[in-house]
């Protein structure tokens, strides 16, 4: 019997294991066409693939181009969006590449990637030089855009970007090991990711969960997730930040004290990357500020605009 039992249970678990990653697996849908008709927003086939995109405000008003974070695809701007298309602004969101209703592609996600993807959408628009907003891992994505593209930028915000030196959640370094963090995001990524909003807030809004929720639905969502984990340096990358502040463009800085995600403390590094900058702590709100207390946020974004 209890030769039977020594066998049967390293089976079990090897069964066990072998299963989770295929039943807790929320992306049951392909993203398509069909699927993404009569959602709201615009679609273009850029070099990379499809990107979902908006556009709004009066035709001769300034643009505005809105980059978002890491997972939170473009909804994240609701309150900025409407705010600087109500003020006369020509704004722009759109979902980066993995993330909300844009593709999935099966490749490498870095910033030449989001690169591509950003200067492919503004051709596209016909847009020569706009304002921007870059918000967390969007910060960084900004401020390699601007290294690389200075002529298409005339004016910067970012909201807590990433790039800067900082430790690394434990979640976050399991996923960068290799094999292991394969198998942890197939089998228990839709948990964490949903999980792991929790620190964007001080207090969530109650739509945020079932909104995030909807992308995770689509195939490739997490192998995006995944690759940007490994591929974006997003807590070594000062020196874009140095290279852009030499531009001295005109810049504003907006960090929330209580920070749950990109420590308050990086906003000093940023500020001695950029000391030009215009710089606001803001109090009693997360990561997500422009989401969370948007009252605190659309007024700055609006005077700086």
């Amino acid at each position: 019997m209890k030769s039977r039992l020594k066998i049967l249970i390293p089976t079990g678990l090897i069964l066990v294991l072998a299963i989770l990653p295929k039943a807790c697996d929320g992306e049951k849908q392909d993203l398509t066409d069909a699927e993404r008709a009569g959602k709201p927003g615009s679609f273009v086939l850029l070099p990379d693939g499809v990107t979902h995109f908006e556009i709004a405000g009066p035709t001769n008003g300034s643009p505005v181009l809105l980059v978002h974070g890491f997972s939170t695809p473009y909804f994240i701007y609701d309150h900025v969006f409407d705010g600087l298309v109500k003020s006369g602004h020509r704004v722009v969101r759109f979902d980066l590449y993995g993330r909300g209703l844009s593709d999935r592609p099966d490749t490498v996600y870095n910033l030449a990637l989001f690169d591509r993807q950003v200067l492919g959408l503004l051709d596209h628009l016909k847009i020569k030089s706009t304002g921007i907003v870059g918000s967390s891992m969007g910060g960084l994505i900004v401020a390699n855009f601007i290294r690389n593209h200075p002529e298409r930028i005339t004016k910067v915000a970012f909201i807590a970007p990433a790039g800067f030196p900082m430790e690394l959640p434990f979640n976050a370094k399991l996923g960068r090991a290799p094999l292991i963090g394969d198998y942890i995001i197939r089998a228990f990524g839709d948990r964490i990711f949903l999980g792991s909003n929790k620190g964007s807030f001080e207090h969530m809004p109650e739509d945020f969960i079932e909104r995030f929720r909807e992308q995770i639905r689509y195939a490739g969502f997490k192998r995006a997730i995944l690759s940007s984990l490994r591929n974006m340096p997003l807590e070594s990358s000062e020196q874009i930040f140095i290279d852009i502040g030499k531009l001295k463009k005109p810049t504003l800085l907006l960090w929330s004290r209580k920070d749950g995600v990109l420590p308050f403390e990086n906003s000093a590094r940023a500020m001695t990357a950029m000391p030009h900058a215009e710089f606001h702590a803001l109090d009693d709100t997360g990561h997500s500020p422009h989401y969370e207390t948007p009252e605190k946020v659309v007024p700055l974004l609006l005077k700086f605009f």
